[in-house]
């Protein structure tokens, strides 16, 4: 029997053995500037809809059409504007017993001590987010965006699963 639920991530197989997870990231997690920037970018986008929206909807030669319509496509603008700025994706490429590639860097499995989760709160976001972490050469690297945390430790299971190493 199949699933009927979605997974959070996606796997590619390559040819060489490698796995390629694709995951949907939060664009802040959990910081306590996260909120003040995104209001901010509210701020600055709500004139900018309006600017944009406006002269299209003054062709129009009715008045009550202006005032109703207006205001609609100004917050349809807006929405679809910060929909597109908080969406991004991330990408993890898992090669068996060799390492990780992930935002442009390597790590080898020989250089990694711990592979776990970290989870990250803030007032504003009390359920915080999470992310992948591996330990090397004495510090923290994270190698996943930020996410929910029950699909950052799914990925760093998938990660233990295909990597072709005992992890402790």
């Amino acid at each position: 029997m199949e699933t009927s639920f979605a997974k959070g991530y996606e796997k590619q197989y390559g040819a060489n053995g490698t796995v390629e997870i694709s995951y949907k990231a939060e664009r802040w997690g959990s910081h306590k500037g996260a909120g003040a920037f995104g209001f901010l970018i509210f701020l600055i986008l709500v004139p900018a809809s309006c600017a944009v929206s406006s002269p299209i909807l003054l062709l129009a030669k009715s008045e009550k059409l202006f005032f109703v319509a207006w205001p609609l496509a100004s917050m349809l603008l807006l929405y679809f504007a910060i929909k597109q700025i908080l969406k991004t994706t991330g990408t993890l490429k898992i090669t068996p017993n060799v390492g990780l590639s992930f935002d442009g860097k390597n790590l080898p499995y020989q250089d990694i001590d711990d592979l776990g989760t970290a989870n990250e709160t803030a007032a504003s976001n009390p359920k915080g987010t999470a992310y992948v972490y591996a330990n090397t050469h004495g510090q923290q690297v994270k190698i996943t965006k930020y996410v929910p945390l029950h699909l950052a430790e799914a990925i760093a299971n998938e990660i233990r699963a295909a990597s072709g190493t005992r992890w402790n």
